[in-house]
């Protein structure tokens, strides 16, 4: 696909190039003659290495050689441990090979959604060469898919690994207050933190019904919980909101931090 340009005498008239010249399988393409002794042609998907000749109304010229750069061979790394948090995960990937070419600029791209990302989109740069390489990618957003590729760039172009899809968690939720700190069954009590919006219960001290599940109103920043009825089953101790969470790559549910009540 790259153009190049081919230097001699007597090319008025040229009528092909042909790439592979004397092999198995050449391959014919049609010039641009830009002067006597000039002319740029399209090099043709598929041809890899050989001599290349021009045709003209006088003949058919000697070869001269020529070889395509070969892109460089890239893995995308899975998301695994450590799995990602609400706003960064790793990401990475492997350059097994650069085909004969230096890799000079190696990195991952990434969009939000299941798109399929190029150095156009969102790229991070992780230095050059072949190996493994990998690096933590922050300002993510919570609550979002994303898919990512590995990336390397050598004489023969940019190539790239398999997509690799994932979504961020939500942001975990962090308690830093309770009002009153003290109260009865049936008492209302309001906690203050931030990231609230997504907890699934509000958990007492106790063994049994000391969960609230319903009743209660968080505000949209996500920094207070009002109208918490006490339950029944409430004792001494830290109050907890879960939410959902992912244990190794599994979802799950997890608990805050606690704040005391009595």
């Amino acid at each position: 696909g790259a153009t190049i340009t081919l230097t001699g005498t007597n090319f008025t008239g040229a009528t092909q190039v042909t790439f592979g010249a004397g092999g198995a399988f050449p391959t014919n393409a049609t010039p641009t003659v830009v002067n006597a002794t000039t002319i740029t042609v399209t090099v043709p998907a598929g041809f890899s290495t050989g001599n290349v000749t021009v045709t003209t109304p006088g003949g058919t010229s000697s070869g001269v050689s020529f070889t395509v750069a070969q892109a460089a061979t890239v893995l995308s790394s899975p998301i695994n441990s450590p799995y990602p948090s609400s706003n960064s995960t790793t990401m990475g990937g492997n350059v097994s090979s650069d085909n004969g070419y230096t890799v000079t600029e190696r990195g991952v791209v990434y969009v939000q959604g299941s798109g399929t990302p190029t150095t156009a989109n969102t790229k991070v740069t992780m230095g050059s060469g072949t190996g493994t390489f990998s690096q933590v990618v922050s300002g993510l957003t919570p609550s979002t898919t994303y898919t990512y590729r590995a990336y390397a760039i050598n004489a023969g172009g940019t190539s790239y690994g398999s997509n690799v899809t994932f979504t961020t968690p939500a942001p975990v939720p962090t308690l830093s207050g309770i009002s009153p700190t003290s109260g009865t069954v049936g008492s209302t009590i309001t906690l203050d933190g931030t990231d609230l919006q997504n907890i699934t219960s509000v958990r007492f001290g106790g063994s049994s019904n000391n969960v609230v599940t319903t009743g209660y109103t968080i505000n949209p920043a996500g920094t207070q919980i009002t109208g918490i009825v006490v339950p029944g089953g409430a004792a001494t101790g830290n109050v907890q909101v879960s939410y959902a969470s992912t244990f190794m790559g599994m979802p799950t549910t997890a608990l805050s931090n606690g704040v005391a009540f009595t």
